[in-house]
């Protein structure tokens, strides 16, 4: 019979820094910061903020700038200001 050995695995706060990096990554490869991608999500889910999105794109802005205006609105429709989270 063999003794349990004492490398058991990664802990659970292990594999959640793993997962964080992993998105950190992602996302950083795309050149996202996590609020963009709040947004990125918020703009396909939310039909305001949908409309508002696409009309800015029609309107000739560029998709960053959208994406930053979205963002903004966002904000402002939880009551935040932009620098509420640094």
């Amino acid at each position: 019979m063999t003794e349990p050995s004492d490398d058991l695995g990664p802990t659970d706060r292990e594999l959640l820094r793993r997962a964080e990096l992993a998105l950190t990554q992602l996302n950083n490869r795309h050149g996202l910061e996590p609020d963009q991608s709040a947004t990125l999500t918020a703009i396909r889910s939310n039909p305001s903020l949908k409309a508002f999105h696409h009309r800015l794109r029609q309107n000739g802005k560029r998709p960053k700038v959208a994406i930053v205006a979205a963002m903004r609105k966002l904000l402002a429709l939880n009551g935040l200001q932009p620098g509420d989270f640094r």
